[in-house]
């Protein structure tokens, strides 16, 4: 019984974390859509302040793509944030190319 609880319990929060994953890449395509739909092009800091919410929440293709979008940030930190997360998912091949 115990077990089928604390079973239970790690597939609701897995559930969780995907619904939030995907809320906040529907969130972000929104933004760049909205922006783009008023021929706005986003700021540098915008893209990494992007790709470190991405990073956060391990979706590290999408954090990927929008460091690839911005133009010699002086700043680390979204780069640093990235390589966390690769770090944290153990992946290697993604880290090697930032």
């Amino acid at each position: 019984m115990e077990k089928a609880m604390v079973a239970g319990k790690r597939k609701l929060l897995r559930l969780m974390e995907n619904r939030q994953r995907h809320s906040l890449q529907l969130l972000h395509n929104l933004q760049l859509k909205k922006m783009k739909q008023n021929n706005l092009k986003p700021l540098d800091s915008t893209l990494a302040a992007l790709s470190v919410s991405c990073s956060r929440a391990l979706e590290l293709d999408l954090a990927e793509a929008f460091l690839n979008q911005i133009a010699g940030y002086p700043h680390l930190y979204p780069y640093g944030a990235l390589l966390a997360a690769c770090d944290e998912m153990n992946i290697t091949r993604m880290s090697n190319r930032v």
